[in-house]
């Protein structure tokens, strides 16, 4: 938006609609832990205090779900917001910025294209956490362009989409391990012989979504 209107009147909108996201922020951690460990089982030795930190961990996504669910339906963080981004959107262009749509839409997805190869280059080459990390970014940002413009685009650039939302679904999944097992390392509620243990077990599950990721960039199609 900010390539049609000021950008003053859409990081208005932006912050605010930020402010919101922070909020879950703490949500998304509870969902990420459970979405990774319930399927996991340690040893005899380790397992029944690992669940008991489970279950501690279920009781606060449970808690902080109700929280945002009340927040939503109460407070109306983001209503707001979304009617400005309505006003916004019925605001006249200015002439030298208005173009047809399918020549917008086309410029900007080749443009973000063009960084997601150059990222995806870098991270074969040194597959570092933190270029892996912002090729995600940069996947994300292609796939939400091309589902925004989908009535614009050929079908070519559909597909293109489609991979995108793959690539940014693995990358996510080898960032959120690497969150936890950060986390993992200072969490002070779980033995030390079990998180020895779940450590372990999650780098194990790394080193598998790593090789897919790794695997699924080197056979990235010619069309993109």
């Amino acid at each position: 938006l900010t390539d049609i209107y000021h950008k003053y009147y859409v990081n208005s909108i932006r912050k605010g609609l930020k402010n919101f996201f922070t909020e879950t922020g703490s949500l998304r951690d509870e969902e990420v832990i459970l979405g990774i460990f319930s399927d996991i089982t340690l040893s005899d030795e380790n397992n029944a205090v690992f669940t008991e930190w489970l279950n501690e961990h279920r009781e606060r996504e449970k808690q902080n779900r109700e929280r945002i669910v009340a927040l939503i339906r109460d407070e109306k963080p983001f209503e707001q917001y979304l009617k400005q981004l309505e006003g916004l959107i019925l605001m006249p262009v200015r002439k030298k910025l208005d173009e047809p749509v399918v020549d917008f839409s086309m410029k900007n997805i080749q443009k973000a294209k063009k960084v997601t190869r150059k990222f995806t280059d870098m991270a074969l080459s040194s597959k570092k956490k933190s270029l892996l990390h912002n090729l995600r970014i940069h996947f994300k940002k292609v796939r939400y362009l091309i589902e925004f413009y989908t009535q614009a685009v050929p079908e070519v650039v559909i597909t293109t989409g489609k991979y995108s939302k793959k690539l940014q679904t693995i990358l996510g999944d080898l960032h959120d391990i690497d969150v936890l097992i950060g986390k993992l390392k200072k969490e002070t509620l779980l033995e030390e012989k079990a998180k020895a243990e779940l450590i372990e077990v999650l780098n194990g599950k790394r080193e598998e979504i790593f090789d897919k990721s790794i695997k699924n960039l080197k056979e990235m199609p010619k069309y993109f």
